[in-house]
């Protein structure tokens, strides 16, 4: 039995119609393994009622290889200019700031899935949903 029930609203099915066929299929089976419990990349939105991100794709991860390529170049430059006690505490504070960015810009995402969440159910509203398996279905999910 599964524990969560999917349901794809409108404005979900709306966007998965505007995919091409081999993502929507990708994207449909990945959804229908949550039924059977939260696995994978899966995030509950902090502080909001009960809603879940679920990341799909490499977009994020070669944006974050990218910014750890320039960041090593620009660590070699910054280590030939400074002596190892300022180093060592420019190391310390950069580190920190890092942590808060971070922090930072995981709320920011939180708040704008909620928001989105929030939007899709507003333009939804009394419009057809599907089940998963309708979707499944339709989007020729084997």
């Amino acid at each position: 039995m599964s524990r969560f029930k999917i349901i794809y609203n409108a404005i979900a099915l709306a966007d998965l119609d505007g995919l091409p066929t081999k993502i929507t299929a990708g994207i449909v089976k990945k959804i229908g393994r949550v039924e059977a419990g939260l696995h994978g990349d899966i995030k509950r939105l902090k502080e909001h009622d009960p809603a879940y991100r679920l990341r799909m794709g490499t977009i994020a991860s070669s944006l974050t290889w990218r910014a750890k390529r320039l960041q090593y170049a620009a660590s070699n430059i910054v280590e030939k200019l400074m002596t190892k006690a300022t180093l060592k505490i420019l190391d310390a504070d950069i580190k920190k700031r890092r942590r808060e960015v971070t922090r930072l810009q995981e709320d920011l995402e939180d708040l704008e899935d909620y928001l989105d969440i929030l939007e899709a159910r507003r333009k939804s509203l009394g419009k057809s949903t599907l089940t998963q398996a309708e979707a499944e279905r339709r989007y020729g999910v084997k």
